[in-house]
């Protein structure tokens, strides 16, 4: 390979972590979360089986994200360095005072105090759950999904139906 070509390689990729960088950057803040579309499973007794359906968006599917950058690192992984972004998440629904912290998947309960969730620059994707939901971020698209997983697996009862949310976020400070 020549010199030339090497060096371009070589600025391509400086010139491209650097994008990556800056895009990341920014993303410590909070963002207005809005649900645009709801669906999921609904139990019929009078038939005794489940059927896929659309939810009405309520003024509780709206929430307040909280995104804080505590270490950015480099991790190998496959035998390339990999920047990390270490972030604490925190997730208020408007009709409640308080702020629950969105842990690592498969963290666990009241032991994740000072867990910190991870996403790869590359992606900028963030995955974590408070302790009903499942949330994916995407720190590019301002999209996220929440999905809650219980109900179907429970049995056969209504009123606790599994679903899925998506939407979008703005960033507000």
């Amino acid at each position: 390979m020549s010199q030339v070509l090497r060096m371009l390689i070589a600025v391509s990729i400086c010139a491209n972590a650097l994008t990556i960088a800056i895009a990341q950057e920014n993303k410590t803040g909070r963002y207005f979360c809005v649900t645009g579309y709801s669906g999921g499973l609904k139990y019929d007794p009078r038939t005794r089986t489940w059927d896929s359906m659309g939810f009405s968006v309520e003024e509780k599917d709206k929430f307040i994200l909280g995104l804080s950058l505590e270490k950015e690192r480099t991790e190998k992984i496959n035998g390339m360095d990999v920047l990390m972004h270490d972030y604490k998440i925190q997730i208020t629904r408007t009709d409640k005072d308080r702020p629950d912290r969105c842990l690592p998947i498969g963290s666990g309960f009241g032991f994740g105090e000072n867990q910190l969730v991870t996403t790869y620059a590359v992606d900028g994707k963030l995955r974590c759950n408070t302790i009903f939901l499942e949330y994916v971020f995407s720190l590019k698209t301002n999209r996220f999904l929440a999905a809650y997983f219980q109900g179907f697996i429970d049995g056969d009862k209504t009123g606790n139906t599994p679903n899925i949310k998506a939407g979008t976020c703005t960033k507000i400070n």
